[in-house]
């Protein structure tokens, strides 16, 4: 991938994560698993742990953001390192 293209999937990533609305709907469903985690009857394994995998998944979405934020730091930063030879 271009290094311009990784700098703007960067700048896209950064606006997700800063953006207050989003990160209120994945707190949201953050705590709503964690709610039916803790609420599912021991035996119920299968409900357990789709609502532990529910709570993993949301936990990746902020990985992902987070590695395309970094990604597109690391980009600009050799852009400008290229321009200034």
């Amino acid at each position: 991938m271009p290094l311009e293209d990784e700098k703007i999937k960067g700048q896209q990533a950064e606006a997700l994560r800063n953006n207050p609305m989003l990160e209120y709907i994945l707190q949201q469903l953050k705590e709503f698993y964690i709610e039916e985690w803790s609420k599912t009857d021991y035996s119920n394994v299968d409900a357990r742990e789709h609502a532990y995998n529910m709570h993993v998944a949301i936990q990746k979405i902020h990985d992902e953001i987070d590695k395309y934020i970094a990604s597109g730091k690391f980009a600009t930063k050799q852009m400008n390192e290229f321009v200034r030879k």
